[in-house]
């Protein structure tokens, strides 16, 4: 059952089976999906004027002023609360490893299991 179901139309005499397995391939493949669409750059970049999705510079520009250190980089709503909480987290972890707060053990090493 299963030679059949891999023979079934295949030619009785085959002269170059790589012809044959490209023309099988070709045929019964599904077709290439088509590329997605490309970005629609309706902005200009405010350093170098090249085409963008979004409003402001593009990243080489961000990146030269923060090499220049000419022009402070723009952070994006949102970091400055992460950076904070990162912060305040950090803190509190090596708080708890000195022993100053939470369960950790004052010694500083593992606790023993």
């Amino acid at each position: 059952m299963l030679t059949k179901a891999l023979t079934a139309g295949l030619p009785t005499e085959v002269h170059s089976a790589p012809k044959l397995l490209a023309d099988r391939l070709r045929r019964k493949c599904p077709p290439v999906p088509p590329a997605p669409p490309e970005p629609l750059l309706r902005h200009a970049c405010e350093g170098c004027g090249a085409r963008l999705p979004h409003a402001g510079r593009c990243a080489a520009c961000v990146r030269a002023a923060a090499r220049d250190n000419r022009e402070p980089v723009p952070v994006a709503e949102g970091v400055l609360g992460f950076i904070e909480s990162a912060r305040r987290g950090a803190e509190a972890a090596r708080a708890a490893m000195r022993g100053l707060g939470g369960d950790a053990p004052a010694s500083g090493g593992l606790a023993a299991v």
